[in-house]
């Protein structure tokens, strides 16, 4: 497992709809398991330009950050359990995940995620369709 950092904020889950205090994992910043909030600057990142060549590598600041996010609600947490029994043959210690975008402000982390893309296997009917792996195994949790 590489490095990251950790952006932590409320945010509504697309799975199950529920809004807390959810964990964004990215690679886009220090990779240093530093913490961040919206409202902190990190202006000092910067991604290539993408029209920069070989011999021209043009460097601007962050307009977004890449992230993971993981919803931990009792129910989002069965059915991520369910999809690790199914694929690992154990439970998982994180919940649903989710990949994102997530709006950088002149450099500071807001909290508005874009292009939100659910995992397709973090469903009850993914997790139904494979109910033979994980029946007799899941136990919910307390």
């Amino acid at each position: 497992m590489g490095m990251y950092d950790s952006i932590f904020m409320e945010c509504k889950c697309p799975y199950c709809g529920e809004t807390s205090r959810m964990e964004f994992q990215t690679k886009d910043l220090g990779r240093t398991l530093y913490s961040y909030e919206p409202g902190n600057s990190v202006s000092e990142f910067t991604e290539i330009f993408p029209a920069s060549t070989p011999d021209n590598v043009v460097r601007r600041p962050l307009q977004h950050l890449n992230v993971n996010g993981q919803c931990k609600s009792a129910k989002c947490q069965e059915i991520a359990d369910k999809l690790w029994i199914i694929l690992q043959g154990r439970p998982s210690g994180f919940g649903a995940i989710f990949g994102a975008k997530l709006k950088l402000v002149n450099g500071i982390i807001s909290n508005e995620l874009f292009d939100i893309d659910p995992n397709d296997r973090c469903t009850e009917e993914y997790v139904n369709a494979h109910k033979n792996v994980w029946e007799g195994i899941y136990k919910p949790r307390i």
